[in-house]
């Protein structure tokens, strides 16, 4: 009767521990649940686990070679520093265990099974004796058992997972495996958190860039839609503001007589996707009249052109420049011209008046008629 006591007072005791295991993990997997950054993941896992001072987790991850686990991290306290001290004698910065040299992790980190062993039988796999004996003394845990079961992420084992168990090993596993795969998925949703973050930086980048380039840039930048509506323009040379300019046809601040030009360059990139160039007469700073040269090109989406970049720039400078020197060219022309009729004139003078000089030397009198 004694003995049956006994036994049942066992059983309560290790339901009882069972149920206060289950819902630690259930407690440390709410809460870690909606943090978007791996190392608080990890700092409240490892914390929990501290603060509990009844329970114990290490976490092993998998090197870039897959041949070796290297722990990550430990609530062992007293583990940390065997640890230290055995990377301290052999000179190294990292803790790792050769899967080809071990049998319990290789099921775990190749196999994918989820085992228990005794803590014994972990520390023979970590540590060479006497030294492996010795940490088991010193934390009192020769008749402890843990559970092992992979880490896995994006469909892939990528550690190890080790927590201290109760007597019932095989009640527990199920929720072992849980908790790992609450790790695995917080770990997962902070690195697309991550990388999301890490697009965003970057577009907000590019964004901040292109804002820059356009605003700063001497042209004028214009994107029209098949229409000649303006979608978007980086700057106005007339007292029209950018905000009414938006909206506007292109065609409402250039001259008549060259609407038809830029609408047949419009046209012609919407349909061919290809690029075009046009020089016209347009309103220009302080109510002056300027030429402007502008350069178009298709903007794609899904390989449908859907706007079109119009890029102009004031060349009136280049216009006036090239008119001085054409009229420039015209008075060169004129003098060489006149040069050349001054030439053909003075020719035949030039022998009639050496003809005079001589007759005139030689004393020859001229028949008068």
């Amino acid at each position: 009767m004694a003995a049956n006591i006994k036994t049942y007072s066992q059983l309560d005791k290790s339901l009882h521990d069972l149920i206060e295991i289950i819902h630690f993990t259930e407690n440390v997997s709410t809460k870690i649940h909606g943090v978007l950054d791996k190392a608080e993941i990890y700092r409240i896992v490892n914390e929990e686990f501290d603060r509990s001072q009844q329970y114990s987790a290490t976490i092993f991850l998998l090197t870039d070679d897959r041949s070796k686990l290297k722990l990550f991290q430990t609530s062992f306290t007293l583990l940390k520093s065997c640890i230290a001290e055995q990377l301290a004698k052999c000179q190294r910065e990292d803790f790792t265990i050769d899967l080809s040299k071990s049998n319990i992790y290789n099921q775990v980190a190749r196999a994918g099974k989820t085992i228990h062993a005794s803590v014994g039988d972990l520390l023979n796999e970590l540590f060479p004796q006497p030294l492996a004996s010795q940490i088991l003394e010193a934390l009192s845990l020769e008749n402890k058992t843990c559970l092992l079961t992979p880490l896995i992420r994006h469909g892939e084992i990528t550690g190890v997972f080790v927590m201290s168990s109760t007597d019932l090993n095989e009640f527990f596993i199920p929720s072992v495996r849980n908790f790992a795969q609450h790790i695995s998925t917080a770990l997962d949703l902070a690195d697309g958190n991550h990388e999301r973050q890490q697009l965003e930086d970057n577009l907000r980048k590019s964004e901040e860039t292109w804002s820059s380039l356009v605003t700063n840039a001497p042209n004028i930048i214009m994107i029209v839609d098949l229409a000649g509506t303006i979608l978007f323009i980086n700057r106005t040379v007339t007292a029209i503001n950018i905000a009414d300019a938006i909206g506007s046809k292109v065609y409402d601040h250039i001259n008549p007589e060259y609407h038809n030009v830029v609408r047949e360059k419009i046209n012609y990139v919407f349909q061919t996707g290809g690029v075009g160039s046009y020089i016209i007469k347009a309103a220009g700073p302080k109510g002056r009249v300027s030429w402007y040269e502008t350069y178009l090109g298709p903007i794609f989406r899904e390989k449908q052109v859907v706007a079109v970049t119009l890029i102009s720039s004031d060349i009136t400078e280049r216009k006036n420049l090239e008119k001085k020197m054409i009229q420039q060219e015209k008075l060169a022309a004129i003098g060489r011209f006149t040069a050349g009729v001054a030439h053909e004139i003075n020719n035949p003078l030039d022998i009639l008046l050496s003809k005079i000089e001589h007759i005139q030397m030689e004393g020859i009198t001229l028949p008068i008629s």
